[in-house]
């Protein structure tokens, strides 16, 4: 049955901290039903640790799979499986090289499937009992303090939940439309009341489940439901980015602006309550700030049945009568032919998806494009095509273009002809080495998308004459002096990359941008991108500090990435320009800063109020982080007038208030970490923190005081010289790796561990002598100080692997007094 928990529960066994610390490797694949081999096999090998594209045909995929995995103890989960083909057909073999201990978990709709492979433990998915789908329909629609409304709804509650037969995702999309109903009987009766209860239109399987979703479906806004039915489009587990299924809907015209507010904006609005009521599944995102989600299969279903005979995924069918009637077709992710005679009768396509598809390129020729004169959306991405023919611009009404990652060398000047235009994908196109002039015609471009287009060296001049961009994800500074200028004009923009910012030579040009008037920017990112430090004189050092002065943004700054400046002070803007005012980042809930190699000093950081996630790396002149993250007055520019009490203790303020992932990376030159002021005492920092990522710190000598209760994972990787590390608790996992010592990290030991919190988990990677050492101790009765088993054991669970022989290891469990290893000890 759908719907009912199985990817759910996987995902919770997946993503325990006993599967962590037992596992080398942990490996996640949706199978689906019509899965294709060589993907399964190449997402695995990346899932790995290997390289995809070192293999093309199905011998040399498994054969690299084979050598990643052999004697290595994983665990593979293959979700929604139908068959057992690809087990015997494809992964049986690699997975039995595999170390002892190695684990596959699979989920299914179909008990016989599971058998046939044989599974040594089968456990069916349960139902909720009614109270339960009662207890859940609560937690959805009530807020604390009105248990009184709950006492009286509970009878009702109780019956609407048996009618969603116990399974979860129907009763969360209930949950949904209670949400938007009155909290009484009447309206809550008039849901249980209806007459989609009664219907029988549904497959006889899920029936119940999907009348819930299809009560929820019809309680949506219009334009949310045509939203929600175009992801149909897509392939079973597909991951949507809201950013890019919002260019879709605009380009279809389901959204439409309003006020101050975007169609983008809208999109994002419309997304977001898909995925509260239930109809998508969020995932998690190594991406910060990015949502992204899957549609679960049931739900999916449902929506093809709706738009049947409109929209279609999949083989084109035979036509049993009249044709033309398809609006939207996918061939995404197919590799069967595209049936050219067929497709040329639909000439009222608006979205035609052959995205990822070797035949996709075909649809290209003259005699179908002037056959899909209608096409609004028409995305070829990942496909063989070759060439983007001057015939394209007679789809007038083409919204949307995608070739990204297409072997096409040039765009035809034609294409300023599609002046309909409203978003332009030529993402990693490497065979392109220029835009045409016609780009700059495209009066109604919102999105322009060239990252990854490595052999494009400057932006077509007039550029600027594209009022309403909003998204332009590579600006290419020219060697002209008028480059930055073309930005000027472009204040609708709320993305944007510049790179090549070396080639400025002038404050003034960089003032031209006129980055501080574009009141809709969220994000920026600066990039540099110098030859070797050594070669770069003292002028150029020089002139890098005073463009980046000019490079401004308006305070609606969201997100700001810094990469590859050489200046030797960050800009003037990043501190307050006086001790009443903020600084132009005062809202930004993100920054990166990466290959910095020359400023020595952070600006007053600790106080922004909404910033969440900080990532600093490769930033090899910062030897010191201390009080001047809560100090405007400590600015290394001369004209900096602010003043402020904090770094002689005067001040309250809690550093970081907001932060929740904080990461050091490959910072050679750290040493002192601390938050103590000049009279001692120390300040409260990150009491939101929930991640914090040491890496690559080889001269860093603490960690200080972390005053978060939040904080769930910790990692601590090749920091050789810490010795103190304040007052530092374990967390649900706490990941440490020495590749060079050989001895345990010493301040292990000082690592307060809570002895009731049995979830504490410890993942240690160190050389395989202090790993035998410390069995050696275990054996001797844990007298030996410096064996380490007296600290490895005060954790509830713990594993450790030998760094210099990753098959080596160790796992304990207090719980279960458990202790297992491979290694010999004599």
């Amino acid at each position: 049955m759908g719907g009912i928990g199985k990817t759910t529960l996987a995902k919770i066994t997946f993503n325990d901290r006993f599967i962590e610390a037992s596992f080398h490797i942990k490996i996640w694949i949706c199978v689906s039903k019509y899965f294709k081999k060589i993907r399964i096999l190449k997402e695995i090998i990346a899932q790995a640790g290997g390289n995809p594209q070192d293999g093309d045909s199905k011998e040399q995929l498994v054969s690299i799979l084979s050598s990643l995995i052999k004697d290595k103890k994983i665990f593979l989960v293959l979700d929604a499986v139908w068959t057992t083909e690809v087990w015997e057909e494809l992964l049986r073999e690699p997975v039995q090289g595999a170390a002892v201990g190695t684990r596959v978990l699979i989920t299914t709709h179909l008990e016989s499937a599971a058998r046939q492979l044989g599974a040594s433990h089968i456990h069916p998915a349960e139902r909720m009992t009614d109270l339960e789908g009662f207890s859940l329909l609560f937690k959805m629609v009530f807020r604390n303090g009105e248990e009184e409304q709950w006492e009286a709804l509970k009878d009702v509650g109780v019956k609407i939940a048996e009618r969603c037969k116990g399974v979860p995702l129907a009763i969360k999309t209930i949950g949904g439309v209670l949400q938007c109903k009155d909290k009484n009987a009447r309206a809550w009766e008039e849901i249980l009341e209806d007459q989609v209860w009664s219907t029988s239109i549904f497959l006889k399987e899920d029936e119940n489940v999907t009348k819930s979703l299809y009560l929820s479906y019809r309680d949506l806004p219009s334009s949310i439901k045509q939203c929600l039915l175009y992801l149909s489009l897509f392939p079973q587990d597909f991951v949507f980015d809201r950013l890019n299924v919002v260019q879709y809907w605009v380009a279809e015209g389901f959204l439409k602006s309003e006020g101050t507010f975007s169609m983008e904006e809208f999109g994002m609005y419309h997304f977001d309550e898909l995925a509260d009521r239930g109809f998508l599944q969020p995932e998690e995102s190594s991406i910060a700030m990015a949502a992204l989600c899957k549609m679960p299969d049931i739900v999916r279903s449902l929506c093809q049945h709706l738009t049947e005979g409109e929209c279609l995924f999949g083989d084109m069918p035979r036509p049993k009568g009249r044709s033309g009637n398809l609006r939207r077709l996918s061939m995404a992710d197919c590799d069967f032919p595209v049936d050219l005679h067929l497709l040329k009768r639909e000439q009222r396509l608006r979205t035609l998806l052959i995205c990822r598809n070797p035949y996709g390129g075909v649809v290209l020729k003259q005699d179908v494009i002037e056959a899909l004169a209608y096409l609004r959306v028409l995305d070829i991405s990942e496909t063989p095509t070759e060439e983007l023919p001057h015939s394209i611009a007679k789809l007038r009404h083409l919204r949307y273009l995608n070739v990204s990652g297409t072997p096409i060398r040039a765009l035809p000047d034609s294409i300023g002809n599609l002046k309909s235009l409203q978003f332009l994908l030529l993402k990693n196109c490497k065979n392109i080495s220029s835009l045409p002039d016609g780009i700059t015609q495209l009066r109604n471009l919102r999105s322009l998308q060239i990252n990854e287009v490595p052999g494009i060296e400057q932006m077509p001049k007039g550029i600027g004459e594209l009022h309403q961009l909003q998204d332009l994800n590579e600006f290419i500074v020219d060697m002209g002096e008028g480059s930055l200028r073309e930005l000027g004009p472009l204040l609708q923009l709320r993305q944007l990359v510049i790179t090549k910012l070396e080639r400025v030579s002038e404050r003034t040009q960089a003032r031209s941008a006129l980055l501080e008037n574009k009141t809709s920017m969220t994000c920026i990112s600066f990039q540099w991108s110098f030859p070797p430090v050594d070669t770069t004189t003292v002028a150029q050092i020089m002139n890098m500090s005073d463009v980046f002065d000019e490079l401004c943004p308006s305070t609606s700054l969201q997100i700001l990435s810094v990469v590859g400046y050489l200046g030797l002070t960050l800009p003037r803007w990043m501190w307050p320009s006086s001790s009443s005012s903020v600084s132009a980042i005062h809202n930004v809930t993100l920054i990166t800063m990466s290959s910095c190699i020359n400023f020595s000093q952070l600006p007053p950081l600790g106080l922004l109020p909404h910033l969440k996630t900080l990532v600093i790396k490769g930033c090899s002149q910062l030897v010191t982080i201390g009080t001047e993250l809560a100090n405007p007055s400590v600015s290394p520019h001369p004209s900096s007038s602010t003043s402020s009490s904090t770094a002689d203790g005067g001040s309250t303020a809690v550093l970081f208030p907001k932060l929740e992932f904080f990461t050091l990376l490959e910072m050679p030159n750290l040493e002192t970490w601390s938050w103590k002021t000049d009279n001692g005492t120390s300040m409260m920092a990150f009491p939101s923190l929930k991640v914090l990522y040491l890496g690559g710190c080889p001269k860093l000598r603490c960690i200080p005081d972390i005053s978060s209760r939040q904080l769930e994972q910790i990692y601590v990787l090749n920091c050789p010289s810490i010795l103190e590390v304040g007052s530092f608790r374990a967390t649900e996992k706490l990941h440490v790796r020495d590749d060079s010592s050989e001895h345990l990290p010493p301040w292990l030991e000082y690592v307060c561990v809570d002895p009731t919190d049995e979830v504490l988990s410890l993942l240690l990677e160190v050389k395989l002598s202090p790993l035998r050492r410390m069995l050696q101790q275990r054996e001797a009765g844990g007298n030996d100080p410096d064996g380490g088993w007296n600290v490895f054991k005060r954790f509830p669970q713990a594993y450790v692997v030998a760094t210099d022989d990753e098959t080596m290891f160790l796992f304990y469990s207090k719980d279960k007094s458990l202790v297992q290893t491979n290694v010999q000890v004599a």
